[in-house]
């Protein structure tokens, strides 16, 4: 039988709801949005460990004339981006904020989750059992759409089940390891519109922590 490829948009509240909650835990947030806003020490707002000074200088001493009329030349500005869905921050580059950005981490099969009880980062694992249908024709419209707006593409026929999946969690947080300390209004770098967004902060027991977009949960999509 022919499946579709995992969605967190569409699939992650399910199968979390399936394959991870605790017998009475109430599921409070899903972050299904692949887009990561990284703000830590030596590490780059995408999350990369930031080359040496020395480096960086002489990439710079390098670039410059090339940068300056890269700039000349394009007179219009790139769109900017809607405010991102997850930021995550901390004092130490590698502190516990930053699991999701592992070795081995798929971002878009990879989701926060938050409930009355624990605190996590999954990732859903094909299990190999069943068969992905190809991708039908490419709306090429739809897809710069999706990608200015950093929405997941799905891969694959929209009515099929999806893929068989083992959740597993990259990172884990259980009672005294998490602190949720409500919405707060976090203030954006340029580049994004608007500049201030309203934010879920987590706060775990190193110092750092993630702030998800104040969104609800989206029910599951069938």
């Amino acid at each position: 039988m022919s499946h579709r490829q995992f969605d967190p948009v569409r699939d992650a509240v399910d199968i979390a709801s399936r394959q991870w909650l605790l017998p009475g835990e109430r599921l409070l947030y899903v972050s299904t949005r692949p887009d990561v806003l990284v703000e830590m020490p030596r590490r780059n707002r995408a999350g990369k460990l930031k080359s040496p000074l020395m480096l960086r200088i002489l990439k710079w001493v390098f670039l410059w004339p090339f940068l300056l009329w890269h700039a000349v030349e394009i007179s219009e500005p790139e769109p900017n981006g809607p405010p991102a869905s997850t930021v995550t921050y901390g004092p130490d580059p590698r502190c516990l904020a930053s699991a999701h950005l592992a070795p081995g981490v798929k971002p878009r099969r990879s989701f926060w989750v938050l409930t009355d009880r624990r605190f996590a980062y999954l990732q859903a694992v094909p299990t190999g059992e069943g068969l992905v249908a190809s991708a039908g024709p490419l709306d090429v419209k739809a897809a710069i759409r999706n990608t200015r707006k950093k929405v997941a593409v799905t891969m694959g026929h929209r009515d099929l089940p999806v893929e068989p999946v083992r959740l597993t969690a990259v990172a884990e947080y259980g009672p005294g390891e998490f602190s949720p300390q409500g919405v707060v209004v976090r203030e954006l770098p340029l580049g994004f519109t608007p500049r201030t967004a309203r934010y879920h902060r987590i706060l775990l027991r190193d110092g750092s922590g993630v702030d998800l977009i104040d969104t609800p949960p989206e029910p599951p999509r069938r």
